[in-house]
């Protein structure tokens, strides 16, 4: 199982569950970049695929 955590930047008075999150992008370890937007994260299920060396 593989878990992403990825920033969807939005921006308006209609969206209601919006927050502000490290942008990982644009900050470093000196800097810190805030950004608006929405947190999604995602789990995926990796499998094993026969003719390939990768999950």
């Amino acid at each position: 199982m593989g878990i992403d955590e990825t920033l969807e930047r939005r921006y308006g008075k209609k969206i209601s569950a919006k927050g502000l999150y490290r942008d990982p992008v644009r900050s470093s370890y000196e800097i810190f970049v805030k950004a608006s937007g929405l947190r999604w994260v995602c789990v995926v299920l990796l499998v094993e695929i026969p003719w390939t060396t990768r999950v």
